[in-house]
């Protein structure tokens, strides 16, 4: 992504993006009833960040403009981690319920 960006959760479920050059909020996603547990940002311009949640969902959103791409629902147990290939191509996520998911 051409941004220096990261991305933090909070208790109120809001999932927030983050400039880290100049720590402004770039963008705010609203999820009060699913905690996210894991993020990736996907490299290089295409501005993808994929979260994984508690209930075993994961979510692919596009932070221009601030949508959700594709939501899924693989696991049965919470998302430990998510990760983009190198080349962006492919999404990995790994649940608590022993899965590695290849999207």
């Amino acid at each position: 992504h051409a941004l220096p960006l990261f991305a933090t959760v909070g208790a109120d479920g809001a999932l927030r993006v983050w400039d880290s050059t100049s720590l402004s909020q770039t963008s705010k996603f609203l999820i009060p009833d699913d905690p996210v547990r894991a993020v990736a940002f996907a490299l290089g311009d295409s501005m993808l960040l994929a979260c994984g949640f508690t209930s075993g969902r994961v979510r692919t959103l596009n932070l221009r403009p601030t949508q959700v791409v594709v939501e899924v629902k693989k696991h049965t147990a919470p998302v430990a981690c998510v990760q983009f290939s190198a080349s962006g191509e492919w999404l990995y996520t790994l649940g608590y319920d022993g899965l590695l998911v290849v999207h």
